[in-house]
C-alpha cells in the first residue's frame, strides 16, 4: 500500500465524516415500532397543556380522539419537537393505549428545518407534541420553513396537535414569542410596550382558535397581568377589533376536539379572557387603560365552547393605569377577614383540609388560606402547598411577596427532616438576602419576616439591626 493511497483513503475518510457529522446535527430518539402505521384520522385534535406535570388524561384523549375510538387495534405514530433537551416523553408516551411509536427530533437551527428527512418524519406522523423550553427557539427554528408546513399537513390530515409550556405559547393565532426576554405581568401593565415583549405571527393557525393567544404556567407564575396586556396590544396595533386569551396554568391542560369544544382536563384552572374594543390607553412607555375584560374562569372538568363563544357567564376587571381593580383569578375576591373567620372555626383537621382545597381552588392566588395549612397536620398536604406558595411568591408583587415568606419558612420546617435542615438554610439565606434589597420590603409587617429570617439563620447581628429599625418606626 503506498503512501499516496494511505493519504487519499485518510483524507477521503475524513471528508466522509465531515459529512455525517454535519448530517448529524438533529438528535432522533426513537421508541417502538419503526414501520408506519398510516391509520385513517379522526381529528384534528388540540391539547394546550400549561406546563408542569403533564396531564395523562389529556395526552390519552388527544390519542383516542385521532384515532377515533377509545378501546380499539388502531395504532398511531407520535414526533415530539424539541429545541433542547433529550428523550424524556418516550417512555412516557409509549406506554399510552393507541401508541405505535415516539420519535423525539431536537432541532437546534433552521437549516435543520429544510432537511428533507425531518420533515417526511413529521408528515408521516399522526400526532405533534411541542414540548417545553423556549418558544423563541420554535419561532426562529421552525417559523417559514419546511417543518411549519410538515405539522400544517398532520392536522390537514385530521392528526393532533399539542405543546406544553413553550410549545403551548405557540399554539395561538397571534404568538407571545419571548424573543426579548420573558416578560413579568407588573412590567406589562406598567409599559404594554416594554422592550421584552415581542410577538410572531402567521406561525400555525388552527381550527376554532382565530384570534387567539395563549399563555402557560398562568396562576403560579402571575401572569395575567401580563396576558392582558397582550390582549390589548393585539387591537392597539390593528391586528383585530377582539382577541380571546386562552391562558392554562400548570398541571393543567385544555383539550380542543374538531368542532371546538375545549374542555379542562387535570388540576385547573384555565382561563378565556376577551377584549373586544379598543384600550383606553396603550402606548409605549405608558401604564395600561383597559375597561372590562370578559374572563371566563374554567375548573377542572368544565368546557368553553370556541366555535360559538358564549356572551355570559363571565367576570369583568378592569386596568387603570396599570393596576388591576380586583383579583383576576376569582370570580369573587376572597377577603382575608371572611377566611380567617371560616378556618378558625374547624376543629378537625381533615374538616379543615378539605376546606382548605376549596379555597385554594376558588381563589388560586390568595395566600392567606396557607397560614392555616399547618393545622392539618398532613405531611403530605403541607408539603405541596409550601411548593405551590414558594412557586407563587417568586413571581408575586410587593407585600404578598414580602409578607408571606414567613409562612413559607414555617412550612418548610414542619416537613424537613433533621437531615435536609443544611439544605433549607441556604435557601432561607438566598430568600433573606433577596427580600433585605427589595425596595418594597420597609414597613414594619415586613420587617417582623425580615427578623424571623434572621433568626432562623441565627444571624443574632442582623436581627438586632432589624429590630432596631422595628422600634424606630414604632415611635415615629
Amino acid at each position: 500500500m503506498t503512501i499516496g493511497f494511505v493519504r487519499t483513503l485518510a483524507a477521503l475518510c475524513f471528508i466522509i465524516f465531515f459529512v455525517q457529522s454535519a448530517q448529524c446535527e438533529v438528535t432522533r430518539y426513537r421508541k417502538g415500532n419503526p414501520r408506519d402505521v398510516n391509520p385513517k384520522l379522526h381529528g384534528p385534535a388540540f391539547h394546550l397543556q400549561g406546563g408542569g406535570t403533564d396531564v395523562d388524561a389529556a395526552f390519552q384523549w388527544m390519542f383516542d380522539q385521532v384515532r377515533g375510538c377509545t378501546d380499539c387495534s388502531t395504532k398511531l405514530d407520535v414526533v415530539v419537537l424539541r429545541a433542547s433537551g433529550e428523550d424524556g416523553y418516550n417512555d412516557y408516551l409509549l406506554a399510552m393505549k393507541g401508541v405505535d411509536s415516539v420519535e423525539t427530533l431536537i432541532i437546534k437551527s433552521p437549516k435543520d428545518s429544510l432537511r428533507q428527512d425531518v420533515v417526511e418524519t413529521i408528515k408521516n406522523a399522526e400526532v405533534i407534541f411541542f414540548a417545553g423550553g423556549d418558544q423563541c427557539n420554535y419561532v426562529r427554528n421552525f417559523k417559514g420553513t419546511p417543518v411549519q408546513s410538515a405539522v400544517d399537513s398532520v392536522y390537514k390530515r385530521g392528526g393532533g396537535i399539542s405543546g406544553t409550556s413553550a410549545g403551548q405559547a405557540i399554539q395561538g393565532d397571534y404568538s407571545y414569542d419571548a424573543c426579548t426576554g420573558s416578560t413579568r405581568s407588573f412590567e406589562a401593565l406598567a409599559n404594554p410596550y416594554h422592550e421584552s415583549i415581542t410577538f410572531t405571527y402567521d406561525f400555525f393557525h388552527w381550527k376554532n382558535m382565530q384570534n387567539t393567544i395563549t399563555d402557560q404556567h398562568l396562576v403560579e407564575r402571575n401572569r395575567m397581568g401580563r396576558t392582558l396586556a397582550f390582549l390589548a396590544r393585539q387591537i392597539r396595533d390593528g391586528k383585530t377589533g377582539s382577541v380571546l386569551g386562552i391562558a392554562v396554568n400548570r398541571e393543567t391542560s385544555v383539550v380542543v376536539d374538531g368542532t371546538g369544544l375545549a374542555k379542562i382536563l387535570g388540576k385547573g384552572p384555565a382561563y378565556f379572557i376577551l377584549a373586544d374594543h379598543r384600550p383606553e390607553v396603550c402606548e409605549p412607555n405608558q401604564p395600561l387603560t383597559y375597561s372590562n375584560f370578559k374572563i371566563w374562569k374554567a375548573d377542572a372538568s368544565s368546557t368553553f365552547d370556541l366555535k360559538h363563544r358564549p356572551n355570559q357567564g363571565y367576570y369583568l376587571r378592569s386596568v387603570k393605569n396599570g393596576v388591576i381593580n380586583a383579583d383576576p383569578y376569582a370570580v369573587v375576591p376572597c377577603p382575608s377577614a371572611e377566611l380567617h373567620t371560616k378556618f378558625t372555626a374547624f376543629k378537625e383537621p381533615v374538616e379543615l383540609e378539605r376546606e382548605l382545597k376549596t379555597t385554594m381552588r376558588t381563589c388560586p392566588y390568595n395566600f392567606e388560606p396557607y397560614q392555616y395549612v399547618i393545622g392539618t397536620n398532613n405531611p403530605d398536604f403541607i408539603k405541596a402547598a409550601a411548593a405551590d406558595l414558594r412557586r407563587f411568591l417568586n413571581y408575586a408583587m410587593g407585600a404578598d411577596r414580602l409578607r408571606y415568606f414567613s409562612t413559607l419558612w414555617t412550612l418548610e420546617f414542619k416537613i424537613t427532616r433533621e437531615t435536609e435542615y443544611e439544605e433549607l438554610r441556604k435557601q432561607i439565606s438566598e430568600d433573606v438576602k433577596s427580600l433585605a434589597g427589595d425596595k418594597d420590603f420597609k414597613d414594619l409587617q415586613s420587617l417582623r419576616v425580615l427578623k424571623q429570617g434572621y433568626e432562623l439563620l441565627q444571624d443574632e447581628t442582623a436581627a438586632k439591626k432589624v429590630e432596631e429599625e422595628i422600634q424606630r418606626l414604632n415611635h415615629k
